[in-house]
């Protein structure tokens, strides 16, 4: 049996970040037209390099996979098995949610990361790796925007993003985070929770000033905002703002037909 996490050069629990990052180092380095001396070779190797990549890129072949390679590297489960044996070792304790995550297990790695986090001094940043922290709580982020917990994705995603900008670890890939940021906000997070709040969310992106494209879709969201809670006023200022930033704003329309926007400004 292949192991097509060696092939890909990650280790087993590796995030899908890690695994897109390294499939395109090793295409550059593998491409064909970069090996004319050995190219039959260089062809196998990146056929080899795709597939590996796809497999483990498709969540249900790669838990598939993962299933059939657990028979052939049982060490993985014994270590599962370490780490819960050592209860009262809080870094341990850290790293079964982090393997739990990796491993398909989520439900009990967000029950013990809730329990652990009762504790008033348990911080799980303290007991990770930097990069295994950021991963992880990017991880956690996924789980808990599936499961509806938006506010707490967007916190998780957040804190992911502010220790970019001080520490860079995900660095290209960071741009994924601030778009899962301006979903969260923009959509999910607008629908479930109160008007007040959801500006609040606004407003914290807009002052991370991710980009001129990104605050006119906030400025726009200010706006529908402010509408629902008939402020007319500040729907038409926060909506002008948004247009000052790009006047092909998308789906604005009915949002100026409510609030009274001139049609002719900024056409």
């Amino acid at each position: 049996m292949r192991d097509y996490y060696e092939i890909l050069g990650v280790r087993q629990g590796a995030s899908l970040l890690e695994i897109k990052k390294s499939f395109r180092k090793k295409a550059k380095e593998l491409h064909p037209d970069l090996n004319s001396s050995s190219r039959i070779r260089a062809e196998d190797a990146m056929r080899l390099l795709i597939k590996a990549y796809k497999l483990l890129s498709d969540p249900a072949k790669r838990r598939e996979y993962d299933r059939v390679l657990a028979h052939v590297k049982p060490r993985l489960f014994k270590y599962r098995e370490f780490l819960k044996r050592r209860k009262h070792d809080l870094k341990s304790q850290s790293k079964l949610i982090f393997f739990d995550l990796i491993h398909d297990n989520p439900d009990e790695a967000l029950e013990l990361y809730e329990y652990l986090n009762l504790m008033p001094t348990f911080r799980l940043k303290n007991y990770l790796d930097y990069g295994d922290y950021l991963e992880c709580i990017f991880l956690l982020a996924e789980e808990l925007e599936k499961r509806g917990n938006y506010v707490k994705a967007f916190e998780f995603l957040k804190k992911i993003y502010l220790y970019e900008l001080e520490r860079p670890f995900f660095k290209h890939y960071i741009e994924e985070i601030i778009d899962r940021l301006m979903g969260l906000v923009c959509s999910k997070i607008a629908k479930k929770e109160s008007p007040v709040d959801s500006i609040m969310y606004i407003e914290e992106l807009l002052a991370f000033n991710f980009s001129q494209q990104a605050n006119a879709l906030l400025y726009k969201k200010l706006a529908e905002m402010y509408l629902s809670q008939d402020d007319k006023k500040l729907a038409h200022h926060f909506l002008e703002k948004g247009l000052s930033l790009n006047k092909k704003l998308a789906g604005i329309k009915k949002l100026k037909k409510k609030i009274g926007y001139p049609e002719n400004i900024h056409s």
